[in-house]
């Protein structure tokens, strides 16, 4: 019951955060999000009032409580990704951040999609060890079988039934399948319109448009012409190089934009690398480390990619959660 209390203040929470969406720049990968974490809780809570009984909760319910306390670690991550893409920072650093971040859908909502039917099957399970009719029993056990059966792994006759209870219904769908080009079009959309309003006084403004105009609208035929002057970083006022990371030379943590961004600075001959490094440009994966921008000059022979900082290393992740005795190495699916 508390698991479910703290979902409950979670989802107030992102009520009240999305009363400011029109800041947020992945507007629709938030929207998507809030929505479905929204329709989660809703229907958890719909499951619990057919199937549990309230007196019951400090003996039957026990089933119930590690999904929901792996379900509510998936929604405070998905409060926290909406409270960073809130953040107020320099426009164009938020813009660099998110342009080709895909984490929204490939990390919280496949992480919602993941943990959830685990709770509603735990959900279901209580029922039924709460029910002391057997009759009603027998019929409960009968209904939940049904999603089991042959014809359900046709996934339109399972979303046509059971689409809304486990948040794959028809629009949830169609949304996951078109908010990311969605928001890279709106972000394409007022890079545009500032620069067509004359607003962009700055130099590096209009040098930071050009770059961002380059990387949305970047295809197949043109990744080879993402690289961008080295210059174009480095002679920023608001560049600073703030301290090495690890033991080597290349990787430096950065000041760039009134953000921090780890930066990875090489000698190489840029030409033979360009290939390689464009494809890497236009990735984006949770689990991969997105280059955010690259930038080269060719006569130095000197390459400068610009990619997130991270906050810890998998060696230090794996030493934190092996030192917690009542946790299991990889707590989820999707670390």
């Amino acid at each position: 019951m508390e698991q479910f209390r703290q979902i409950g203040e979670v989802v107030g929470s992102l009520k009240a955060l999305m009363v400011f969406q029109n800041n947020i720049l992945n507007q629709r990968q938030c929207c998507l999000l809030v929505d479905m974490l929204t329709s989660g809780y809703k229907t958890i809570a719909q499951q619990m009032k057919h199937n549990l009984r309230f007196e019951e909760r400090n003996t039957k319910w026990k089933i119930i409580e590690h999904p929901l306390k792996e379900l509510l670690r998936v929604f405070k991550e998905g409060e926290t990704y909406i409270k960073q893409c809130l953040e107020t920072k320099d426009w164009w650093a938020k813009a660099i951040v998110l342009y080709q971040n895909a984490d929204c859908v490939e990390f919280h909502i496949h992480n919602l999609l993941t943990f959830f039917p685990i709770v509603i099957e735990a959900i279901e399970m209580a029922g039924q060890i709460s029910d002391y009719d057997q009759e009603e029993m027998q019929k409960k056990k009968f209904i939940y079988s049904i999603k089991y059966q042959k014809d359900m792994k046709d996934p339109r006759i399972f979303q046509s039934i059971f689409g809304e209870q486990y948040l794959v219904s028809q629009d949830f769908c169609n949304r996951l399948d078109s908010v990311w080009e969605e928001d890279r079009w709106f972000l394409l959309k007022k890079i545009k319109d500032k620069k067509s309003s004359g607003c962009l006084t700055s130099k590096r403004d209009r040098r930071l448009a050009d770059v961002l105009l380059k990387y949305l609208n970047c295809s197949e035929a043109l990744r080879d012409d993402v690289l961008l002057p080295s210059a174009t970083l480095v002679n920023s006022k608001d560049y600073q190089v703030r301290r090495r990371l690890g033991n080597g030379s290349q990787y430096k943590e950065i000041q760039w934009l009134g953000e921090s961004f780890a930066l990875r600075h090489f000698y190489v001959d840029v030409e033979t690398l360009v290939p390689d490094i464009s494809k890497e440009v236009v990735l984006s994966h949770p689990n991969i480390l997105h280059i955010l921008c690259a930038f080269t000059d060719e006569k130095k022979k000197e390459c400068h990619l610009v990619m997130e900082l991270m906050n810890r290393d998998l060696s230090s992740y794996i030493k934190e959660i092996s030192g917690q005795k009542t946790h299991s190495l990889y707590p989820s699916s999707s670390s």
